[in-house]
């Protein structure tokens, strides 16, 4: 993505700012928007009108919006033309270092299920956004990257903008911060929705280029055919249980913690487990059930004799 391209997109989110502010009648807030002005605005010195800092923080969101699509749009041209061992940090270019050394695909095998990367969450004062404003910002990104499509027709790139002016509104209206300091409950819903909406998909994601790449670079797939044959990933988190630092996180606050946290790592279980059985509509006329399939679904039909009948 090249900078005029990182420019015509901001232009663009800010011009739907502006048409958002005229039609919520503050249009007097437009000169601020950055990249000149239009239909005669003029930015008049002096005090500056109310809700500026609000205005100005958007801005820099969008901003972050652009640049966050730029970097993503650029890493893909880079592996389209070049490979995945090329740019740094990623395990393209760690599996070629690994060669380089003189290590053999089967001793990096050896070494995977041995690995563990864990982060850390913690609520950090500059990330205490609404779990509502993070998902309005999911949303509005997806919408960016869904605009650069070149398949949809006039009407339909006249719809994505209305939704994306449907969304600036909303971020306008809501309020990006707490305007009071956030309790413990709130900091874990900033938590969970990281970990329900955004690590999934990205796990996931970070599975498959490694598989790539090791293919890429001319690695045996049956060494890493097995999930257990991978690199292991977790996550810890500070918010409830951070018992030497916090004085309102009593036992009770991280006894709730880890039930909430337990709740939702079984909610998302459930949506994954459903997912899968409407992706797996094999009839059993067709393709023969393995055995052990069978032998488990006789286990949980005893075990459960409603719900496994079913």
């Amino acid at each position: 993505m090249t900078p005029n391209k990182i420019q015509d997109d901001l232009v663009y989110l800010f011009d739907c700012f502006r048409e958002v502010l005229k039609e919520c009648d503050e249009a007097e807030l437009c000169p601020l928007i950055p990249f000149g002005y239009s239909n005669g605005e003029q930015l008049v010195l002096g005090n500056p009108p109310p809700k500026t800092s609000e205005l100005l923080s958007l801005c820099f969101q969008l901003l972050n919006m652009v640049e966050e699509n730029a970097a993503t749009q650029y890493r893909r041209s880079i592996e389209d033309k070049s490979g995945l061992s090329l740019l740094p940090g990623l395990w393209g270019q760690t599996l070629k270092k690994c060669l380089g050394y003189g290590l053999s695909f089967s001793d990096i095998a050896e070494s995977l299920p041995d690995m563990l990367c864990e982060s850390v969450l913690t609520a950090h004062p500059t990330e205490a956004k609404r779990a509502s404003v993070l998902a309005m910002h999911r949303e509005l990104y997806l919408l960016l990257v869904k605009r650069e499509n070149g398949m949809w027709t006039k009407y339909e790139r006249n719809q994505i903008r209305e939704e994306i002016k449907q969304i600036l509104e909303r971020l306008w209206k809501t309020g990006e911060i707490y305007l009071q300091k956030p309790d413990i409950t709130s900091e874990r819903k900033n938590i969970e929705y990281y970990l329900k909406n955004v690590f999934p998909e990205a796990v996931a994601l970070v599975d498959l280029r490694f598989k790539q790449a090791w293919l890429e670079l001319g690695g045996d797939p049956n060494l890493i055919k097995n999930s257990e044959s991978l690199p292991k990933l977790s996550f810890g988190n500070w918010v409830g249980g951070d018992r030497d630092g916090h004085p309102l996180v009593t036992p009770e606050i991280t006894k709730q913690t880890l039930e909430s946290f337990t709740d939702l790592a079984l909610s998302i279980h459930i949506d994954k487990i459903g997912n899968l059985v409407h992706f797996l509509s094999l009839s059993d006329r067709l393709q023969t059930p393995p055995k052990n399939l069978l032998k488990q679904i006789d286990i949980w039909k005893e075990r459960f004799p409603e719900a496994g009948s079913e």
